[in-house]
């Protein structure tokens, strides 16, 4: 892989990144102009807030999912989705945790095991 684009350089300086992370992919969606007004950006916080976690059991290649609302230092949201695959010792098996943390509350977690 080379050196990001410019565009990709705009979009990581928007969003407070000042390189590409290493590790896996990295999608940043830079907010449109229209969701920085009041109105736009409490909507799509409701609508974020409403992503279930459970989402991460069947998205199997995605591990985390990180929203970071930084448009409003004093208002700046974070949430974290983390899905961690651990074996069950059986084949056709494995226990997944999904924990999401909304801010610097408590994570909530989840145990699941799944049978493939």
């Amino acid at each position: 892989l080379g050196a990001p684009s410019s565009a990709c350089r705009a979009w990581l300086a928007a969003s407070g990144l000042s390189d590409v992370p290493k590790a896996g992919t990295t999608i940043v969606l830079p907010l449109t102009e229209e969701f920085r007004q009041d109105a736009k950006r409490a909507e799509l916080g409701q609508r974020i807030g409403e992503i279930d976690p459970l989402l991460l059991l069947f998205l199997n290649r995605v591990r985390r999912i990180d929203v970071v609302d930084r448009s409003d230092p004093e208002l700046a949201i974070t949430r974290s989705m983390r899905r961690v695959d651990e074996s069950s010792g059986a084949e056709n098996a494995s226990v997944i945790t999904l924990t999401d943390a909304v801010d610097d509350a408590a994570p909530s977690r989840t145990t699941w095991l799944v049978v493939k």
